[in-house]
């Protein structure tokens, strides 16, 4: 709660600077599901004469290009790592961090597979195929025991950063948004 309540307080900050003349519009990029949060940072800004119009994308890519294009003032939706990737392959994007955002936490989930100890020899295993993502869900397997990465390990790592594969896991990276879809095709 006081994760979203910092969140809030600096969306506000950013979005009174942005907001130099009185009734601005500003319009707000965002790709997730916390319509409430959203909503809260909507009524503050009010109170500070910013119409706040929130625009939710359900594809990761899009709201930094609509950003680039001018199709909306700010967005927040993503992390360090995955801005840079995003950077990296958009060599014209003149896009910065201004704050940091909430960042949803990754979990370990299967409908086969009751513990993570009976996690069998083998098994396939999803995680997201953008680079940021796809470390932190490494990252998670790891702290599950499940592998180990090399010690040069970064925000940025794959899954060439694998050091040892102990059960032999069929990793499979597959689309962020498509991860929980694919449940019923992997292992975990």
């Amino acid at each position: 709660m006081k994760k979203i309540l910092s969140f809030l307080i600096v969306a506000i900050l950013v979005l009174a600077a942005c907001g130099g003349n009185n009734g601005k519009k500003v319009t707000i990029g965002v790709a997730s599901n916390d319509t409430k949060a959203w909503e809260k940072v909507k009524e503050l800004a009010k109170k500070d004469d910013i119409d706040l119009e929130i625009k939710h994308f359900s594809d990761y890519n899009v709201p930094n290009k609509a950003l680039s294009d001018g199709d909306i003032d700010l967005n927040a939706f993503q992390h360090f790592a995955f801005l840079d990737q995003y950077k990296k392959a958009h060599k014209g994007a003149n896009i910065e961090a201004l704050s940091t955002t909430v960042l949803a936490p990754l979990g370990i989930y299967s409908d086969k597979v009751k513990d993570i100890k009976d996690v069998k020899k083998g098994a396939q295993v999803a995680i997201p195929n953008d680079v940021s993502n796809q470390a932190r869900a490494l990252k998670l397997l790891e702290s599950a025991g499940l592998i180990k990465l090399k010690k040069n390990f970064g925000l940025n790592g794959t899954t060439k950063d694998i050091e040892s594969n102990p059960k032999d896991l069929k990793i499979k990276a597959v689309d962020a948004q498509q991860t929980a879809r694919a449940l019923s095709d992997v292992d975990i």
